[in-house]
């Protein structure tokens, strides 16, 4: 839960920030982000600077376990463990130093999503804008002659299915009708575009136990010597691949001549790290609520049948894709007069049951109903019980109030009776709520723009400060609290409250 509700402010304090910042003058000093938490810097520019092996201590944040097994008994191998927080270091080593990367994972974690991200975020960290990001299979022809003509306007992604590539694309195909005195081949176009000495980018091999024998055979160049079809490679391009663990889904062992040329790692279904990962990339507030909930049960297991749908990262991803263009339909119909008729949860069940499972999506849809089904009214008068509530239930309570909370406070006058009742109703909902819950939404107010954030000052001032319409037990109870929390002190005693 803090991890899930620590991560949600960064994004949300970060998106609102510049904006609120605009608008209001006195604006709080942010806090410091807590050391636990901090990365080293993930630039793709190599450091000028000499090393020094003894300064190494210098970085220890003290990892219990460094180096991470994957897999136990008999099924361990020499593969290293890797989290989605550890593999975008990995990853951003490993195109830095053009060092080929070889990622394993069980089908469903994503692997092929975490590259193309990771070849989004190292262009913006790379060319601040400068280079558009192109992703090569989903150009068409005349767009894709636009980026050989001029590959340095672009960041490109080659994307390549192992099992669809021939010998033939690797190494090239003899110009028979050439008149000059020596054999030429030809090339295909993105090989072409990797040779260019501009040209800067991700070639990602997906599926790489997939490939025939002989493809496989050819990537050693590739891998090792970075050239292809007779044509050394752009020394910018990164080469990344994927492949997944295990013969139950027809892969084939990749020979140990080509993972050799490799640093590899595995990639594991890590909730913690997924969830943050989620959150950067734009993955539904819902779906990682309800993952946080259960992680053991909602966020990935393997098919009981060969032919079952089950939840992982990958179809989560496609479940949130999916409920942004069915709530888009919905609201575009109700807008229109259309008549609805069926229910909007009938439809985003079976589509994440085709996804994830019935199972998975049986429980999402309940989770989901929480969310629908709660009301002010409700909330305040049974606020006492939320400590009792199930871990699922209070989540979906949480996005309830942050997704109504700035209407409800824009809307209330702390000089009106029915406002100042309905306000200390929301108090004693905060009040209830766990200490981390209660900082996320003062945050998120204060960041969301002067109305909200004097609204939520005033307030809590005149509630603090004069007799109001809460009882002494429920009073002396937020007083107490109030305490532990040190940014409901740091509102009370700004400026702006002092003097309303």
């Amino acid at each position: 839960m803090q991890h899930y509700l620590k991560e949600l402010y960064k994004r949300d304090g970060r998106k609102i920030l510049k904006e609120a910042r605009k608008k209001t003058v006195n604006e709080p000093v942010a806090a410091k982000p807590d050391t636990d938490d901090a990365e080293p810097a993930l630039s793709p520019a190599r450091s000028s600077q000499p090393f020094d092996p003894s300064d190494l201590g210098q970085y220890d944040v003290g990892n219990r376990e460094p180096v991470k097994q994957f897999g136990k008994g008999e099924d361990a191998t020499q593969l290293a463990e890797l989290s989605y927080k550890t593999m975008e270091i990995f990853m951003n080593n490993a195109y830095n130093t053009k060092q080929a990367l070889l990622i394993y994972g069980d089908p469903g974690l994503g692997k092929s999503d975490v590259i193309r991200n990771f070849a989004k975020r190292v262009n913006q960290r790379k060319y601040g804008g400068q280079r558009e990001f192109v992703n090569w299979s989903k150009l068409n022809g005349a767009q894709k002659k636009e980026v050989i003509n001029d590959p340095s306007k672009y960041f490109v992604l080659i994307d390549i299915r192992t099992a669809q590539l021939e010998p033939s694309d690797l190494v090239g195909i003899p110009n028979i009708q050439s008149k000059e005195g020596y054999l030429e081949t030809l090339q295909p176009k993105w090989i072409y575009l990797m040779s260019q000495d501009n040209s800067d980018g991700i070639l990602f091999l997906d599926e790489l136990n997939q490939g025939s024998d002989q493809v496989l055979k050819a990537l050693y160049e590739v891998v090792l010597d970075r050239s292809a079809a007779g044509t050394k490679l752009s020394p910018e391009f990164g080469i990344f691949a994927a492949g997944n663990l295990g013969a139950e889904f027809g892969n084939q062992p990749i020979p140990q001549a080509l993972t050799n040329r490799f640093m590899a790692g595995a990639l594991v279904a890590d909730p913690e790290s997924w969830l943050q990962y989620a959150l950067e990339n734009g993955v539904d507030q819902n779906i990682i609520a309800f993952v946080e909930s259960d992680p053991a049960d909602n966020f990935y297991s393997k098919p009981k049948g060969p032919n079952d749908p089950f939840p992982t990262p990958r179809t989560m991803v496609a479940v949130s894709e999916q409920m942004k263009h069915i709530v888009s339909e919905y609201a575009a119909a109700k807008q229109a007069g259309k008549p609805i008729t069926t229910s909007i949860y009938t439809v985003i069940g079976n589509i994440a049951a085709g996804l994830c499972g019935v199972a998975w999506a049986r429980k999402f849809v309940t989770f989901l109903k929480h969310i629908q089904a709660f009301n002010w009214a409700d909330i305040v008068k049974k606020a006492g019980e939320i400590e009792t509530f199930p871990k699922d239930k209070k989540l979906a309570l949480f996005l309830f109030i942050k997704k109504n909370i700035l209407n409800y406070l824009v809307k209330h006058d702390v000089n009106d009776t029915e406002s100042i009742e309905k306000m200390n109703g929301f108090l004693t909902i905060l009040n209830n709520l766990e200490t981390n819950n209660a900082l996320i939404l003062l945050k998120y107010i204060q960041h969301a723009g002067p109305d909200a954030d004097m609204a939520l000052r005033k307030f809590l001032a005149y509630t603090i400060s004069t007799d109001n319409k809460l009882d002494k037990a429920q009073r002396d109870k937020f007083v107490l609290d109030k305490t532990k929390w040190p940014r409901i002190k740091e509102i009370l005693n700004s400026a702006e409250v002092k003097g309303s």
